[in-house]
């Protein structure tokens, strides 16, 4: 009896150890399984995200395409009509006025550049043409030529090895860096550089300005918000840095393609 009795013991043990085990390894493969669908529902999130943005950003594009072709073929046509028109005009009038209409040429011939300039920068297509640092170059020139502020432009690559859709959505970013400093940083200098270490592109951008709360910022939905969505769509590591009346760095950090 008393060995029959240990032998239930036994079993009941050995019984009750196999079902804990089995309800174990259920709730493990459970466990398991849920973190695999929480895993797979967060990748098609991104994914979604992504494509809403890259979409967002495409039709962007598009439009500063087309603002880009309406003042080169139409504000620019006018406007160089307006100075044929100055030009004749000053023959016939007397010395007197002619200064002036001498003046308003000159202006006028330095808004064609002016907008032939900006045409160039909207349009994405004269990235690939021109490249992207000779189109960075151009716009830094511009805006040197402003006074309004002093930009220093650092770059090792000539040639940055990007994909051409990587790179325009890139030139965005800093055209967004610089717009931003222009209308709220009130700086005096701004520095830009772009270098290529191993196999990593990195951008640094610095104002002198004012300053800001970069969390405060972005929840207004300024440009921050463009800069920040830009980054993701091209897989981009964002550093922002910046306090009140200490200026702004940020840091932009893309993996290169494998050649």
């Amino acid at each position: 009896m008393i060995l029959s009795a240990k032998t239930d013991i036994f079993v009941t043990i050995i019984t009750g150890t196999l079902l804990f085990g089995l309800l174990t390894i259920f709730i493990i493969y459970f466990i398991l399984l849920y973190r695999k669908s929480q895993t797979k529902l967060h990748f098609e999130r991104e994914r979604r995200k992504r494509e809403l943005l890259q979409a967002e950003v495409e039709i962007k594009e598009q439009t500063l395409v087309n603002v880009s072709r309406e003042i080169h073929d139409n504000l620019g046509q006018a406007a160089a009509l307006v100075k044929i028109n100055l030009n004749l005009i000053s023959k016939d009038i007397p010395e007197a006025d002619r200064e002036k209409v001498t003046e308003s040429a000159e202006l006028m011939k330095k808004l064609i550049g002016d907008m032939r300039s900006l045409s160039q920068s909207l349009n994405g297509d004269n990235i690939r043409r021109k490249g992207f640092i000779a189109t960075l170059q151009s716009d830094v020139d511009r805006i040197n030529k402003t006074g309004y502020v002093a930009v220093e432009f650092e770059h090792s690559p000539e040639r940055v090895s990007l994909e051409a859709d990587q790179l325009i959505i890139l030139y965005r970013i800093i055209q967004e860096l610089f717009t931003n400093t222009l209308k709220y940083a009130k700086a005096s200098n701004v520095h830009l550089k772009i270098s290529e270490e191993g196999n990593q592109l990195k951008v640094f951008y610095s104002d002198n300005g004012i300053g800001f709360d970069y969390q405060t910022a972005l929840n207004k939905g300024s440009g921050l918000s463009n800069i920040k969505d830009r980054c993701e769509i091209i897989d981009a590591k964002l550093y922002f840095e910046s306090k009140l009346n200490e200026g702004v760095n940020v840091q932009i950090v893309l993996e290169k393609p494998q050649s």
